[in-house]
């Protein structure tokens, strides 16, 4: 018959975190790209971790993408 070749090995949930995360960010892409009409996705075609420039304030940041948006418009 059928015989298993898994073996039982405990496996900390640490170690899941990273294809956890692979895997949310691929179905949120894929959500995203779907909205390619979007004004936003013109600005940032890809989903994740964005790093905000550290010389530039949060309202500094906002005031750019808002002026990327008109400008698109």
């Amino acid at each position: 018959m059928w015989e298993s070749s898994v073996t039982r090995m405990k496996l900390p949930a640490t170690g899941m975190y990273p294809r956890i995360t692979k895997l949310i960010f691929d179905e949120w892409q894929e959500v995203w790209n779907c909205c390619a009409g979007n004004k936003l996705h013109a600005i940032r075609p890809t989903v994740g971790d964005y790093k905000q420039k550290t010389c530039l304030s949060r309202r500094d940041t906002v005031l750019l993408n808002r002026l990327h948006i008109r400008l698109l418009v």
